[in-house]
């Protein structure tokens, strides 16, 4: 079973004040709600519809896209920047 305290630090609310409080809702709603065009924090931000998954229909993308694939510089996966002769495309 999961249990987040392994993998994060319990803080201490009590050490932070109302308005601390309301600035820090302000700016977590501001980073969930700004679009991206990053498959990865799309995800986390629950920006993305079913279709999006979906490698068959609307070129979405399949397990190895969103969880294993390398992404390159210009944010595709490195498959897709490499030609039939398996030379790396850089253009």
């Amino acid at each position: 079973s999961f249990d987040e305290n392994l993998y994060t630090t319990a803080l201490d609310k009590s050490r932070f004040s109302e308005s601390d409080r309301q600035r820090a809702e302000r700016i977590a709603r501001e980073i969930e709600t700004t679009q991206t065009h990053n498959f990865h924090l799309a995800e986390e931000r629950g920006q993305l519809s079913q279709t999006d998954y979906d490698k068959d229909e609307n070129n979405g993308y399949d397990e190895e896209d969103r969880y294993s694939g390398v992404l390159t510089a210009n944010m595709k996966q490195r498959h897709e920047e490499t030609d039939h002769s398996g030379a790396v495309n850089t253009t």
